[in-house]
């Protein structure tokens, strides 16, 4: 699955079934860290141009997942494949991802 941002620095989740691959991909090489943040305000945060932290409650929530049962243990089960690498930040809630660009 990944968090699409798009040139108007809206943010939506895509590939949501996808639960062996977790990024941020942009479809702008020129987005600034700024415009990033800005994008994923309410969705995570920017660590730096390569990783942001995505909200776990965030992802939980997305219409017409937040009550399929299947989709949530699926999600679960990639949270704890996550853990084991370091990918996780309890304390906040976060799931680590790293930003690609989809011109790259």
């Amino acid at each position: 699955m990944h968090i699409a941002v798009s040139k108007d620095l809206k943010a939506r989740l895509e590939d949501a079934h996808n639960f062996k691959s977790f990024k941020v991909v942009t479809d702008t090489v020129d987005l600034s860290i700024a415009q990033l943040a800005t994008a994923l305000t309410g969705v995570g945060t920017v660590a730096d141009a390569k990783t942001v932290w995505i909200a776990e409650s965030w992802l939980r929530g997305q219409p017409g997942l937040a009550d399929d049962k299947a989709w949530q243990d699926s999600l679960s089960g990639m949270i704890q494949f996550a853990k084991k690498h370091g990918w996780i930040d309890e304390a906040k809630g976060t799931v680590r991802a790293h930003v690609e660009t989809a011109a790259a």
